[in-house]
């Protein structure tokens, strides 16, 4: 019984660190992007 929790409180956590990297990564994905759109913005006002 108890390593049956063990074993479910591991894929619960395993989970919640998936779905927080997967978080993470479209934030800073939407970030890079917003930077990279302000600096191609940024070059054609300077050309």
């Amino acid at each position: 019984m108890m390593m049956m929790m063990m074993m479910m409180m591991m894929m619960m956590m395993m989970m919640m660190m998936m779905m927080m990297m997967m978080m993470i990564s479209d934030i800073l994905s939407y970030k890079l992007r917003t930077c990279i759109m302000y600096l191609i913005d940024r070059i054609h006002s300077f050309l």
